[in-house]
């Protein structure tokens, strides 16, 4: 079960403004994904991502099976 966005900690505090942004469903700016970019919370940034995820796609996963040789 994945971590509610709204309780994840982050380690570095650049993502708190892209936490806001992410939770009200706004656009990410240029600022934004040089924060991204340059923080080392490898996990923060997966739970950003992961909630983008969910919100897009539900808890739904797939994959291809790619037969070709």
């Amino acid at each position: 079960m994945a971590i509610a966005l709204e309780q994840a900690r982050f380690h570095d505090t650049a993502l708190e403004k892209v936490r806001e942004k992410v939770l009200r469903g706004r656009r990410l700016g240029f600022e934004d994904g040089v924060a991204l970019y340059e923080t080392h919370d490898l996990l923060g940034v997966g739970a950003l991502a992961n909630h983008v995820r969910e919100q897009r796609h539900g808890d739904a996963g797939y994959f291809v099976w790619n037969t070709h040789l």
